[in-house]
């Protein structure tokens, strides 16, 4: 049988106040969270092969390129850009509004 890895979420996000929530809404439910700053970090820290989920903001456009470093890793876009939701979807990803977000939906599975 098979044993589950447990689940490790990367947050990239480039603003101080959601990179010290972001970890604690995680935490808080039991899951693993390592927060970075930026494209740069995010991908180094994806060379460890030890995510099994990214949630990133809109970075002022690196988004895609954290979706693409992420490769097979389920990825959740959640950002204020608005105008960003249909791109993200048409990858695959799940858009969330920072205005609006449901913090099950943001610590579910994806």
């Amino acid at each position: 049988m098979k044993e589950l890895q447990p689940r490790k979420v990367l947050i990239v996000e480039d603003s101080d106040n959601w990179l010290r929530l972001l970890p604690a809404l995680f935490s808080n439910e039991g899951i693993e969270a390592l927060a970075v700053d930026s494209l740069e970090a995010a991908r180094e820290a994806l060379k460890t092969g030890q995510f099994t989920e990214v949630v990133t903001d809109s970075l002022e456009g690196d988004w895609l390129d954290v979706v693409e470093s992420a490769a097979t890793l389920p990825v959740k876009l959640l950002t204020g850009n608005g105008s960003l939701e249909r791109a993200a979807t048409d990858r695959g990803v799940v858009f969330l509004d920072k205005a609006t977000f449901d913090i099950e939906t943001l610590i579910s599975e994806s």
